[in-house]
């Protein structure tokens, strides 16, 4: 007998979920500092690094989720002054990708969970 579909498509939403936390710690952790160099002048950058270095994984995972918002509000965020659209296109293609695709695996599935109502029976 086959499990009915909203079991099938639960285990595979938590399935990417807990892959895209484990990749988002993992940028958290190991990739956050040489992402980090490429951003001196963006102000809001600066801001949370400057308040947010002694608060630990906490601290590590607000930085990552500014650098995260000033690359995909790139032009939004510099047009108010807060990030320095020249960092953001100075930062390579491969560390891009590690900020952005952790964080949407991360974000998505709870996204598709909450628009498809899967955690109601």
């Amino acid at each position: 007998m086959m499990p009915p579909m909203g079991d099938v498509a639960l285990l595979s939403v938590s399935a990417i979920f807990f892959t895209g936390l484990t990749a988002y710690l993992y940028v958290c952790v190991f990739k956050l500092e040489m992402i980090d160099i490429y951003f001196q002048k963006s102000e809001l950058i600066v801001y949370f690094r400057a308040h947010c270095k002694d608060r630990g994984l906490r601290g590590r995972m607000s930085r990552l989720n500014v650098i995260f918002l000033s690359l995909i509000w790139s032009r939004g965020l510099s047009k108010r002054g807060l990030a320095d659209l020249g960092e953001i296109n100075a930062l390579p293609r491969s560390l891009k990708y590690w900020v952005v695709i952790p964080f949407m695996a991360f974000a998505m599935p709870v996204l598709i969970a909450v628009f498809f109502d899967l955690f109601v029976d």
